[in-house]
């Protein structure tokens, strides 16, 4: 039972790493269009 609660911690954090990386990258993106 642990184990699985902390696989799916691990799976939530990627999940959110990965959106926030994501995010970043567009917002980053976006930014540099407007600016140029």
């Amino acid at each position: 039972m642990l184990e699985t609660r902390s696989h799916y911690q691990l799976d939530l954090l990627g999940i959110v790493s990965l959106n926030i990386l994501s995010m970043a990258c567009i917002g980053t993106w976006s930014f540099c269009y407007m600016s140029y």
